[in-house]
């Protein structure tokens, strides 16, 4: 789209806040698509009255119905060695730094991790490198709002030494959602979250996350009844992709970023396509 061309990226060509195409469905798929969101609504429905009691089915059930399933892997480590896999995954003291694309992110995060849901904790930064600590429906409703620069909306502003060595934490360097075609410049830097100061407190990984399904990113803002009911009445399967890196304490930013990329999976594109960019491509989209 030529009036877009501001808001790609110089070097890749990839436009990181333009919503994918999605793809054409005859007419008989539709009409089937139909009946079965009507059946998944009612039990979403009944899903979401049990999450208080039984919070990490309800999330599973959640991904079922939204066609989700998710293949994880652990540089170094090969895929048939499944126990070793699952002994590397998040867990209890470890400082995750991801990437991040949808609101159904923190739903397949919590899914791998081994710790309980409510030692989780999920940090976003401001403009300025500040964190700020959400639940886990609000990083799904930051999702699909409107980025802000400054101060966050449902987010508690948060020093990582208040953090508690028992908790797994989620860190979105990235301050928004993309995509999932690149990987945005990060909001953090060694002056607001130093890398080698993490490992005094945690074991740190860096995960990149592989979803090209364009109807569950969200790199515009969407209502969530919106959001819902388009993803439960299409048959459109969303694969997770995940790889997890073992960090050092040696790791920079710059080299962070670049094994969120996986490869060249996701590519990197320049500085100016950052926060404040998204902001002003999202009144132009409008």
């Amino acid at each position: 789209m030529e009036k877009y061309t501001t808001y790609r990226d110089k070097g890749t060509g990839i436009s990181p806040f333009l919503p994918l195409n999605k793809p054409k469905v005859n007419i008989f798929l539709r009409l089937a698509g139909v009946v079965l969101g009507v059946l998944k609504l009612l039990v979403l429905l009944i899903v979401g009255l049990l999450y208080p009691v039984v919070p990490l089915l309800s999330t599973k059930a959640v991904l079922f119905l939204l066609n989700v399933d998710v293949d994880v892997s652990v540089d170094n480590i090969k895929k048939a060695n499944k126990p070793l896999i699952q002994l590397n995954l998040p867990q209890k003291g470890d400082f995750v730094i991801s990437n991040y694309q949808s609101p159904l992110d923190p739903l397949v995060l919590s899914l791998i991790t081994n710790n309980r849901l409510k030692n989780i904790v999920w940090l976003i930064p401001d403009i300025e490198g500040n964190l700020y600590e959400y639940s886990l429906f609000g990083v799904v409703v930051h999702a699909l709002s409107s980025p802000n620069l400054h101060a966050q909306k449902n987010g508690k502003k948060i020093q990582l030494s208040s953090i508690s060595e028992s908790k797994t934490v989620f860190l979105f360097p990235e301050g928004t959602t993309s995509n999932n075609k690149s990987i945005l410049p990060f909001l953090v830097t060694t002056d607001t979250v130093s890398v080698p100061k993490l490992f005094k407190k945690f074991k740190v990984k860096a995960l990149s996350i592989k979803n090209e399904n364009p109807y569950t990113t969200t790199p515009i803002p969407q209502a969530l009844a919106s959001y819902l009911l388009t993803n439960l009445f299409t048959r459109n399967s969303s694969h997770y992709r995940l790889k997890e890196f073992i960090l050092d304490k040696d790791h920079t930013w710059p080299e962070i970023r670049d094994l969120l990329s996986n490869s060249g999976r996701l590519k990197l594109v320049g500085k100016d396509l950052s926060l404040e960019k998204k902001v002003e491509f999202i009144k132009k989209f409008r």
